[in-house]
């Protein structure tokens, strides 16, 4: 069965930071863009990609919510983050720590922004380090830990099968039997065909022998495809 064992969180504090463990599955995500995190460490990568757009920050400067999660909402679902956000969903399944800076000075919707639109478009929900409480916000317990939405699996396979991570035969028998493989992407539906090779004269027929091997695998996971094509 196919889960995200690995973690994700968010902080403010540079002492956080400081102090998070560096592993071979650890990685800090620095979303500042004031050069806080110094640069040129393999285990510290650019992330300001995750930030929201300008016209999302000039929506909060004129207070419309609405726009702002719009613009955001699109941003986060442009190819260049999907293929970051990809990126780390792949690292959250083989287990790895992520940990997320984005610091309190200048970002004060952007926090809870990212957390709320990760959450809502992505199935993950990121844990805070290093929050404290105040008068206008009582971190609750639920905040400070991550978890994820299984109701997105089906998203986080596409992603993490495109990226190369997992093997067709994988894909075919961790996806949810009763959804149609990869919603009708064409290029998932191609890289089906290039790593598997069903024969067949029309895309309607590879698409069905690859079916008939998604059946045999939820029933022998050892299977694997018999397909060769003449072509």
């Amino acid at each position: 069965m196919f889960t995200l064992t690995g973690q994700i969180f968010i902080t403010d504090k540079v002492e956080v930071v400081n102090n998070f463990p560096i592993t071979p599955l650890s990685r800090i995500i620095n979303l500042d863009e004031d050069d806080v995190l110094p640069k040129n460490v393999p285990y510290i990568i650019g992330g300001q990609n995750l930030l929201p757009p300008i016209n999302s920050k000039i929506a909060e400067a004129d207070g419309n919510e609405a726009a702002y999660d719009e613009y955001y909402s699109r941003h986060l679902l442009e190819p260049g983050q999907q293929t970051f956000i990809a990126a780390l969903i792949s690292f959250l399944y083989k287990g790895g720590q992520l940990l997320l800076f984005l610091p309190e000075l200048g970002y004060s919707l952007t926090c809870d922004k990212l957390l709320e639109h990760i959450l809502k478009l992505y199935g993950i929900h990121i844990g805070k380090i290093g929050y404290e409480s105040n008068e206008y916000h009582k971190v609750t317990e639920a905040e400070l830990h991550c978890f994820y939405d299984i109701n997105y699996t089906p998203m986080w396979l596409d992603m993490v099968y495109m990226s190369g991570v997992i093997s067709p035969y994988q894909y075919l028998a961790d996806y949810p039997p009763q959804m149609n493989l990869g919603n009708g992407n064409p290029d998932l539906t191609e890289k089906l065909i290039v790593d598997l090779r069903p024969v067949g004269y029309t895309l309607s027929d590879k698409m069905r022998e690859i079916n008939l091997l998604r059946d045999r695998l939820r029933y022998n996971p050892r299977a694997h495809s018999p397909f060769v094509s003449a072509f």
